[in-house]
């Protein structure tokens, strides 16, 4: 799972008013072609369902609007070849992109994951990613230690070289 844009600093700060773009990457590394593939992807209050837009995907779909903000991204009939026999053919995606909803306040953390369901088998979940949306992106402070801005000196040898080298 990935958000775009991914927000600065730790806090992956975004505008107020930011539209995010999700990415959903799946494999099937099981033994067997995969028949259906669904991605049930709860949304946050801070998210806006109506304007969710599919922008692409790997293979046919359809989306449902589940009750609770829940999106069901649901690939039927994918034939998704298992990652033994197959690994280039066996992966998949979806991107979407959705707004947040009006009157979202200061600081509000948007925090998403996903369950992706390979035929019968229980969710796999991703990873979640997330964004805090402020009135004012703030610029975020890097920590340089002082003798890193030091000029270094950085020595390669054998030169020339016939394939090993080492870097002190």
């Amino acid at each position: 799972k990935q958000v775009y844009p991914a927000g600065t600093c730790a806090e992956h700060y975004v505008p107020i008013d930011q539209k995010l773009t999700h990415t959903i990457r799946f494999q099937n590394t099981g033994n067997a072609d995969a028949i259906n593939v669904h991605i049930l992807d709860s949304l946050s209050d801070y998210l806006d369902i109506n304007t969710v837009k599919v922008l692409a995907s790997s293979h046919t779909m359809y989306t449902e609007v589940l009750p609770g903000k829940v999106l069901n991204f649901v690939f039927d009939n994918i034939m998704l070849a298992d990652s033994l026999s197959n690994e280039p053919e066996s992966h998949g995606f979806v991107i979407f992109e959705v707004e947040p909803v009006g009157g979202i306040t200061d600081g509000s953390i948007v925090e998403n994951k996903v369950d992706i369901y390979f035929d019968f088998n229980p969710a796999v979940e991703t990873n979640q990613v997330y964004n805090t949306f402020v009135n004012v992106v703030p610029r975020c402070e890097s920590i340089v230690e002082e003798d890193l801005m030091e000029e270094q000196e950085l020595t390669v040898y054998p030169n020339p070289t016939t394939g090993r080298v080492t870097i002190d």
